[in-house]
């Protein structure tokens, strides 16, 4: 789990996740306190399972290493992009369910028990709580798809495409999933865009392998991801990282 605080207000923080797309939770208006309290903006922390600090500093400092020790015996959610926890309240049994199932990331399950509670005119207060709930996780839904959007537009092609795919596996068999489909078979199809999906795929394999052996060794591929690829995002992007490797 990732969280983002922020000593901002609610309108500038939220207008600025909107629009970059992202994915974490970012929380506005917090103060940071006790062992969380220091000196300079941004600031990251890894807390373990335990609840203890195992790092902190700025987030350009932290090396996969201690991300490694932290997560040890974590198990990866299935669900990366999915777990809801919606705005309003749920006070009845049934309906905190939904919210539970939701929180795990299991939202097509959540939708369907969510819609088929609240057509059950003798659930009473909980069917109000389940059709309120509902319109919460679509209107989720329809969040995510616009920041994949916004993440394709900025060619950030494979967050955007991750995005959509899970989506569409999520709800497949729903009539949530066919323009989610249809729209990753435009990608695929569109030449432009699955050039840059390409070139964002060649991208992320160079930064992994920067990881291990530093970027000067990845130079030349570099440059041939550049020439391979000139006038992507990500050729653009190579572009900035060669630099880097050369001053190495």
């Amino acid at each position: 789990m990732v969280l983002a605080l922020s000593d901002e207000s609610d309108e500038l923080v939220g207008e600025y996740v909107d629009d970059m797309g992202l994915r974490v939770r970012v929380a506005a208006g917090a103060v940071a306190q006790g062992p969380f309290m220091g000196n300079g903006v941004p600031r990251t922390y890894v807390v373990g399972p335990d609840g203890k600090i195992l790092w902190k500093g700025h987030p350009a400092s932290l090396n996969s290493g201690v991300l490694k020790d932290a997560l040890k015996g974590v198990k990866k959610s299935a669900n990366t992009y999915l777990a809801f926890n919606p705005v309003g309240e749920y006070t009845e049994k049934d309906a905190i369910k939904l919210v539970d199932l939701g929180l795990e990331g299991k939202l097509a399950k959540a939708l369907k028990a969510a819609k088929d509670l609240a057509a059950d005119e003798a659930g009473g207060p909980a069917s109000v709580q389940a059709n309120a709930y509902a319109g919460e996780v679509e209107g989720y839904v329809t969040l995510l798809k616009q920041q994949a959007e916004s993440f394709i537009t900025k060619r950030e092609m494979v967050t955007g495409t991750e995005v959509l795919k899970t989506l569409a596996n999520e709800f497949k068999g729903t009539d949530l999933a066919p323009p989610i489909e249809e729209r990753l078979k435009e990608i695929e199809k569109d030449d432009t865009l699955s050039k840059e999906l390409e070139a964002d795929v060649a991208l992320g394999k160079l930064k992994e392998a920067a990881i291990k052996k530093g970027w000067r060794k990845q130079a030349k591929k570099l440059e041939s991801l550049i020439k391979k690829y000139e006038g992507t995002g990500a050729a653009t992007k190579a572009k900035a990282l060669l630099r880097k490797a050369n001053s190495e």
